[in-house]
């Protein structure tokens, strides 16, 4: 544990400390686990964003349907789904990761950009999942999902709030994807599954959230 303290940064260190003077824990008492973290700067959905968005859907959606379109050199679902970090939960990680993610404020959302992890790929599942369901029907959905506020320079459907796309119409990466950071945390809570640990979030350069979980 004390290599990994010194391993971190400075603040790091200086909010680790401080929460273990207050829960009058030692660090053997008390694990820690840094995770990536974003600040939220939530801004009005612009036109502009919200129309390159759709355009950007509608040619993925073509891509989809396409017989033309070699699906398995869709590069952005590659680089996705070859990812080791996708690990499967337990019903018991369950909580404890969306605590984890809560304090993490949506970094994976905001690395997806403007563009919700969507690939062609993807949309054909869906569009199979759905095929009682118009193209036209699915595509409202998406669109009809926009919030009129997002966060700043993040993917489109995230909010202050969370994701503001229905679930069943989210990327695989968006339902299933865990950070290095995170899937580590996990694998090491299944050992010890009663034993609370410290988590901080932060960005490249201080803190920006934590708690005891």
């Amino acid at each position: 544990m004390a290599n990994q303290i010194l391993a971190v940064d400075l603040s790091v260190q200086k909010k680790y400390q401080q929460i273990l003077t207050e829960q009058s824990k030692n660090t053997d008492e008390l694990p820690l686990a840094v995770i990536p973290g974003i600040d939220i700067k939530e801004e009005r959905l612009a036109q502009e964003v919200k129309k390159s968005f759709i355009q950007f859907l509608i040619k993925q959606f073509r891509h989809a349907k396409s017989k033309t379109y070699d699906l398995s050199k869709d590069q952005r679902e590659l680089d996705f789904r070859t990812t080791k970090y996708h690990i499967k939960l337990d019903p018991s990680d369950n909580d404890i990761a969306i605590k984890m993610c809560t304090l993490c404020r949506g970094y994976c959302c905001y690395r997806g950009e403007k563009y919700a992890y969507i690939t062609p790929t993807m949309l054909k599942q869906i569009i199979q999942k759905n095929a009682k369901k118009s193209i036209l029907s699915i595509v409202r959905t998406y669109t009809n999902d926009l919030p009129q506020h997002y966060i700043k320079g993040s993917c489109v459907y995230h909010t202050d709030k969370g994701c503001s796309l229905t679930p069943d119409f989210r990327s695989d990466v968006c339902n299933n994807f865990y950070c290095k950071p995170l899937a580590e945390a996990i694998k090491d809570i299944r050992k010890q599954p009663k034993e609370k640990r410290c988590v901080i979030a932060k960005n490249e350069s201080y803190v920006v959230n934590s708690a005891v979980i």
